[in-house]
């Protein structure tokens, strides 16, 4: 959820994320992550801030959550409503929701946010005593490119960094792991070939793959989506926390 954000990224991507591998691969592991932390969610309430198409509220759903979705971009609700039945705001500040949450999802949303830890205490308020945060955020500062830049990002996270800003916003973190770790060296050979290549942006990484491949890294992600729970990664290009508030 950020003004930086272009809203024409998500007319592109709404377009590709059903078939695209990192997407596919992403919602099967938030997926896996979220029954695991939370295997009995009938009639909990669960708010995933800066929704964007929707995409994973529609599985947060399937869950058997209740769902709400706050994001700051009308383009956004207007993919949402077509997958979902959540409540849905558009708004810029998390303080003006009044409500509490049993969990709540940032998924690749903090990054974008140029005071993060204020930003993970107005979530913090906003979950009952004993709710979880789940988080996603993309790993590495070393990897940082155009796409980020284009993206709007502020940041990319070391593990140590963020579980520091998750442990001062009053969080503690149950569980975290680097993800994306099998597929790192494509991503480092793409990032040495952009530098020859020229510039790239979100656009033409999301709908340029070769569907061969698109087919190969699906399976190469899938076969860790189903360890990711029981082996800690040393690297990954993204980071998954799962946190709770006890206090």
């Amino acid at each position: 959820m950020s003004k930086s954000y272009p809203s024409k990224y998500h007319r592109i991507i709404s377009n590709v994320e059903e078939t695209h591998f990192w997407f596919r691969a992403r919602r099967n592991m938030l997926e896996c992550v979220i029954r695991h932390f939370y295997p009995q969610p009938v009639g909990k309430k669960f708010l995933e801030v800066g929704f964007g198409t929707g995409e994973l509220l529609s599985v947060i759903e399937s869950l058997g959550f209740t769902t709400s979705g706050v994001d700051i971009n009308e383009e956004a609700r207007t993919h949402a409503k077509q997958r979902s039945h959540a409540t849905l705001y558009i708004q810029s500040f998390l303080q003006f929701i009044h409500a509490s949450y049993d969990a709540i999802g940032l998924f690749d949303v903090l990054e974008h946010q140029k005071d993060d830890v204020q930003f993970l205490r107005h979530a913090y308020k906003l979950l009952k005593f004993n709710g979880l945060i789940f988080l996603t955020v993309p790993a590495g500062p070393w990897l940082w490119s155009d796409i980020d830049r284009l993206s709007g990002h502020v940041r990319r996270y070391t593990k140590k960094d963020l579980l520091k800003k998750l442990n001062g916003s009053g969080f503690h973190p149950l569980w975290c792991n680097y993800w994306n770790a099998l597929l790192l060296p494509f991503y480092v050979i793409w990032k040495v070939l952009s530098i020859f290549i020229g510039k790239s942006n979100p656009a033409q990484f999301v709908s340029t793959i070769n569907p061969l491949l698109n087919i190969i890294f699906f399976y190469i992600i899938t076969i860790e989506n189903k360890i990711t729970l029981h082996i800690p990664f040393l690297f990954g290009t993204s980071l998954v926390v799962v946190a709770r508030k006890e206090r």
